[in-house]
Formats: structure tokens, sequence, C-alpha cells
């Protein structure tokens, strides 16, 4: 024992005590170095208190965003069990299990469901001046939303479901039904002929839009003598069941990039 220790009495023992008593707790021990001056036992109190702070909001703070990770982890996963249930029972093709499992995968990368549900419940100015950042990396990539007002911005962005196409995969087919329009954020895409050999004669760039010709071209009334009478556009909304698509567009097989697109359902033309 220091031999400081018996000559201390009075308020000097309550240091000493507390000294021991922090030291103990903390865990730090009784080395070869230690306090021997009050003002080293004060200022190895206030460190060994600081560092258990410190190490306590640390690891507090890692274990939340464990849990946090695991939670959102733990819904993919179910998500996952239940497409394997569906694949063994139902006999899913592998390609379209695949796909299927990248698309949820990709959902679950870019989180929008929790984005979109966190802007819906603010109040309407925060509203518009969030989503300006959390959608920025949108409207800035599509020339059609450039120019948009805020207000159009906030409604639509949520609205854009995005999908993701590997090389090689048809986008839609001739004679699909027309659900929705599509916006080309990266990656590449056309229009393909297939009865020769997938050969592209109209190519997307990144920020433009389609599908909307396909609803166009189907509107189309042709006259008994096949002469064409004009489009008749106004009302395709209410036969919006008998529409198909007109053209077929693929993501080319030659480039290893897969295309990353927003879909836009045609029930929010109206």
């Amino acid at each position: 024992m220091d031999p400081d220790y018996k000559e201390l009495s009075g308020p000097g023992q309550y240091l000493v005590s507390a000294y021991f008593i922090v030291t103990s707790f903390t865990t730090v021990g009784y080395g070869d170095i230690s306090a021997s001056s009050k003002i080293e036992k004060v200022f190895c109190i206030f460190l060994m208190i600081l560092g258990v702070i410190g190490f306590t909001t640390g690891t507090s703070t890692m274990t939340n965003l464990l849990q946090t990770y695991d939670t959102q982890n733990q819904k993919l996963k179910e998500k996952v069990v239940i497409l394997n249930r569906i694949y063994k029972e139902f006999y899913l093709p592998l390609v379209l299990y695949e796909r299927v499992k990248k698309s949820l995968k990709y959902k679950f990368n870019k989180d929008i469901d929790d984005l979109t549900e966190f802007v819906k419940e603010l109040p309407q100015n925060l509203k518009l001046e969030v989503a300006l950042f959390i959608y920025e990396s949108t409207y800035r990539k599509i020339p059609f939303l450039r120019d948009q007002s805020y207000t159009f911005i906030n409604w639509i962005c949520p609205l854009l479901f995005p999908i993701i196409h590997s090389p090689g995969e048809y986008i839609y087919f001739e004679g699909d039904e027309v659900e929705c329009i599509y916006f080309l954020k990266s990656g590449n895409a056309g229009m393909v002929l297939p009865r020769h050999q997938n050969v592209k004669y109209i190519d997307f760039k990144i920020g433009c839009f389609f599908g909307v010709e396909d609803i166009v071209g189907d509107s189309v009334e042709v006259s008994g003598d096949d002469k064409n009478e004009g489009i008749n556009i106004d009302n395709w909304i209410f036969r919006k069941e008998e529409l198909s698509r007109v053209f077929t567009v693929m993501v080319p097989h030659k480039r290893e990039i897969c295309c990353e697109l927003l879909t836009f359902k045609i029930e929010s033309l109206e």
C-alpha cells in the first residue's frame, strides 16, 4: 500500500476511497503505475469515468445500428423465404426465380418504401423541401423532370417505382399489356426486332422515357379504307385494359451492365 495512504486524514480519505472505487468499478486495475498525489487521483477519476461513458455510448450506438440493420435484413430474409417456398411448391422457373430475387435485393438496397413513407408524414412545406434532396438524383437525370415545378416533382417521384433488368432481358414484348411507362435512369435499352435476331433500331439514352408510344400507337383509329383518321387519345384511359404493346424493348447483350428503370403506372397519367 502507498505509504501516503497512512498519512491521509479527513477529506483525503474520501478522495482515496473514491479513487479506489472508480478504479475497481471501471476495471482499470491497480498496476505498477498508479496515482499518488491528490491531483493525479482527481485526474485519473475524471479520465476513467469519461472513458466508461465514451465506451458505453459507442457500444450502445453500435448495438442500435446492428439491431436496425438486422431488422431490415430480416424483412428481406422473410421475403426470400416466401420466394423459395413459391419456387419449390409451384415449380417456378429458375430464370424467373433469379429475376425476382434480384429485384427484391435491389429494392431492399434502395430502401424506397421507407423514404416515401417518411416524406408523406411530414408537413406540406417541409415535405417539398425534403423531397427535393431525396429525389435529386432522379429528377436531375431525367430531362422531362428538370423544368417541372417542385410540387410536381414531389408528386411524381414517389410514384416512380424502381426496377432493374439484366443484359439480354426483355423489358416488354410486343403484345404485352400496357401497364406503365418507363424512365431510363442508368444502363442501356432500345427497341428491337425479335424476328430478326433482336436487331436494335432505336436506342434509348439515359434520362429519356418510353412506353408512351404504345399508348399512342394503340389508340390510332383506322377507317374502312385503311386511311388514318387521326389519333383518339382523349379517352384512352377508359379502355386501358385493351391496350397492348406495339413495340419490343430489351436490354442489349453486349454490355454487361444492368439497366435501371423507373416505372410510372398509366393509371396515374389520367
